[in-house]
């Protein structure tokens, strides 16, 4: 066990004095996929349904086609659905063709909201 806690700590070391792009780009995938793990575990928090993000854009729906509101409510299904849009296609210089432009940034800042506020 001491050997193996060694270990750890000169991996670190050497990662923190010598950072590699491709290892912290895989620590942090890790990492954020442990703590997706566990949050689905412990529920010591109340968490908001990923359906909030319709009603909370209630009042900005109406100038969405019936094509971006189909595509917004299957990307509201699940948890997983919406972290898995809002990685795929919020992201900076990223769009989806589905929606306008303007509603992009809608939709997308409405699920940087509900992402920030279920961590």
């Amino acid at each position: 066990m001491k050997k193996i806690l060694i270990l750890i700590v000169v991996i670190a070391l050497f990662l923190h004095f010598n950072p590699q792009p491709e290892v912290n780009k895989f620590i942090e995938q890790q990492k954020t996929s442990f703590l997706d793990t566990m949050a689905e575990f412990s529920g010591t928090k109340v968490r908001m349904k990923s359906s909030t993000i319709l009603t909370n854009m209630e009042d900005q729906l109406t100038s969405f086609s019936s094509e971006e509101l189909h595509k917004l409510k299957e990307i509201t299904l699940t948890r997983a659905s919406v972290r898995g849009y809002f990685n795929s296609s919020c992201q900076p210089g990223q769009s989806d063709p589905t929606f306008h432009s303007i509603n992009h940034r809608k939709v997308c800042q409405q699920i940087s909201n509900f992402l920030s506020s279920t961590r």
